[in-house]
């Protein structure tokens, strides 16, 4: 209704969601100076006041008790809801009584973040570069299991470098950690968010505020004091540098890795120019961001440490990246690599890869073990834009077949038909890692691997066709501005299949 950008709205209905969430666990009821700040006082206001009241009362009072970071940055956003434009406040207040009219927040499921946010991407004008911050639940949950978080030392570093709204970080404290920032007498982990966005990291605190809304009903004043820095240690803008989280190039800082990184091949040559003072840090060459976070994920990895990395295909198949995938080898044991169906990530239809590395103890030491490997056919939701929750879900099947795996590399044996694995040996840097494609054709088609026909028109035909001819075109151009140097005295034949060249 008020003509923004649905990121900016959905910043605006996160805040009002944290505003009811705050009130209803009795966390906001006066201001200092006695002034009632609860949701019930506000919404009972006409429209003339309401939202000046909540502007000029209420939100001084949220700032107040979670203030924000050296980033700049806390629990709530700048609204889209302007005080001094008229109707806003007669909008403002029919939001309120439709959060009313659904009753308390005291406990609101996980689940429920991950589908506000798709709701309001789905209209979203920029949602490809939304869409890299959203992973399903069900993949989040599966990595977790894969990790081995729960068994890590109270002052180990759990980090994401590209965190979007904070998922890999905080799965973790609902059932493998549920100590961590609740009882103040328990030893926890570190926990370490980036992102180059302001508005994910100001979702991944508010999402982090409902992660512990328990810890917040026990003791409301003395959780508050506590939390509220722990906010801001958690999650991190990266705003300030145009090269985000690769900026902190962090050295062997990291006991275990979990994220999702972007897939951007654009304007990496601009990203490498500023990185300019690490050259040596991200020496290894490759055409896409990806390759620079999966740099900087090794060089953060302590010795003997583990990463869980979302990765595009093209990282896997690209030949640009032959010496990122021989850097992978050299540094890490290549422990597992899980093949996701496509459309796995909301409004991407990349096909993704779940990769599982850990960091040699000396760069170099053969691999004895082999690598494991899974084919997911679903992942307990629809891969259209619906959504809708299924049953049928290979994730924890997969998970735990990984940990049995874990316990004897070497003896593992599985009849599952959708588990396989390989020697090292078959991973080779200048050939693709697309392990699905191991499979037999049969396989493939019995799991639902294999993907549909797909055919078009003879206008859609003829689109591409023209398309194609003038990229060609513009290549030729170039070529004709090309000096040759040496000139070419004498020609030879080669057959592709000629490994010398």
């Amino acid at each position: 209704a008020c003509g923004e950008q649905p990121e900016a709205c959905l910043a605006t209905f996160i805040e009002i969601l944290i505003f009811k969430f705050l009130s209803d666990i009795g966390v906001l009821r006066t201001s200092q100076a006695g002034i009632p700040v609860d949701f019930e006082t506000v919404v009972q206001k006409d429209a003339s006041q309401i939202l000046s009241y909540y502007w000029e009362t209420v939100r001084p009072e949220i700032k107040r008790l979670f203030p924000a970071g050296t980033d700049g940055t806390s629990v709530i956003n700048g609204m889209v809801l302007n005080p001094n434009a008229q109707d806003k406040g007669r909008l403002f207040r029919q939001v309120l009584l439709r959060f009313k009219d659904f009753g308390s927040l005291r406990k609101i499921d996980p689940e429920f973040k991950s589908r506000i946010f798709e709701r309001f991407l789905k209209k979203s004008l920029s949602i490809k570069n939304w869409g890299q911050y959203f992973t399903p639940r069900n993949v989040v949950k599966a990595m977790v299991e894969m990790s081995g978080v729960e068994y890590l030392p109270p002052g180990a570093t759990l980090a994401d470098p590209a965190c979007g709204v904070g998922g890999f970080v905080l799965e973790p404290l609902m059932n493998k950690r549920p100590h961590d920032f609740r009882a103040s007498d328990v030893g926890r982990l570190r926990y370490l968010g980036w992102d180059r966005d302001d508005r994910t990291i100001i979702l991944a605190k508010a999402n982090m505020l409902v992660h512990l809304s328990e810890a917040l009903e026990q003791d409301a004043a003395g959780a508050v004091t506590r939390l509220a820095p722990a906010l801001n240690e958690t999650f991190s803008s990266m705003s300030r540098h145009l090269t985000g989280s690769l900026a902190e190039a962090p050295v062997e800082m990291f006991d275990l890795v979990m994220t999702n990184i972007p897939y951007v091949t654009r304007g990496t040559g601009k990203i490498r120019e500023f990185l300019g003072d690490h050259a040596g840090y991200y020496g290894i060459s490759g055409s896409g961001v990806e390759n620079l976070f999966t740099q900087l994920i090794i060089n953060g990895l302590k010795p003997g440490c583990r990463a869980l990395v979302v990765v595009p295909d093209g990282l896997l198949l690209r030949h640009s990246e032959d010496a990122l995938r021989a850097h992978i080898l050299k540094a890490c044991v290549l422990e597992a690599v899980i093949s996701l169906p496509v459309d796995t990530f909301y409004s991407t239809p990349k096909k993704t890869y779940v990769l599982v590395i850990r960091k040699k103890q000396r760069a170099g030491d053969p691999q004895r073990q082999p690598v494991f490997t899974y084919l997911i056919g679903n992942i307990g939701e629809t891969l259209d834009a619906k959504r809708f929750v299924i049953a049928e879900n290979d994730l924890p099947q997969m998970a735990a077949t990984f940990r049995l795996f874990q316990g004897n590399p070497n003896e593992f044996a599985t009849v599952d038909l959708r588990c396989k694995v390989f020697p090292v040996s078959r991973f080779k840097p200048d050939e693709h890692w697309l392990v699905n494609k191991w499979w037999s054709l049969d396989e493939r088609e019995r799991l639902g691997d294999v993907e549909a026909e797909c055919f078009i028109g003879p206008h859609q035909l003829s689109a591409l066709l023209n398309e194609a001819s003038t990229s060609l075109g513009a290549h030729a151009k170039t070529l004709l501005n090309l000096d040759c140097d040496v000139p070419i005295r004498r020609t030879v034949t080669l057959t592709l299949a000629d490994r010398r060249y």
